[in-house]
């Protein structure tokens, strides 16, 4: 692995990121190809993940990501992230609490020509919803 491809690949996932920070959907362009898939979630191209992101900063309008770990091997890109936010729109069906979360996940993704290509990755789900005052899971999961 070279310097020049570790920060190119810690610069895309900066880059992704500030979308989700900033709600600037417009650029995933830039850092997806086409074909990209969440095999994680069943998530398929850039407008599914547009609008994931779009739900998500209307649960959390305050979403703030922040990138704690990025590990670069050829092609692939493993980063740790904690988001804060607070719940203030519906989120998987669970009405606003006004609750201010902090929530770890981990990703895992492929890349093609400097984009994402592939990811899988994993959410703290059992750490949000308890934070967010569930007991009980909600139907929609």
């Amino acid at each position: 692995m070279t310097d020049a491809n570790h920060d190119k690949l810690r610069k895309l996932v900066e880059q992704d990121v500030a979308v989700y920070n900033s709600g600037n959907v417009e650029k995933l362009v830039e850092l997806f190809v086409d074909d990209w898939v969440d095999h994680s979630q069943g998530v398929r191209g850039i407008e599914a993940l547009k609008q994931g992101i779009v739900e998500l900063r209307t649960a959390f309008p305050d979403i703030s990501i922040a990138v704690e770990d990025v590990v670069v091997e050829g092609d692939k890109v493993a980063a740790r992230f904690t988001m804060r936010g607070t719940h203030s729109g519906e989120y998987l069906g669970i009405k606003p609490t006004g609750r201010t979360v902090e929530v770890n996940s981990f990703e895992i993704s492929r890349t093609r020509d400097g984009k994402y290509a592939e990811t899988w990755g994993v959410l703290d789900l059992f750490s949000l919803l308890t934070q967010l005052g569930i007991r009980e899971m909600p139907q929609d999961i």
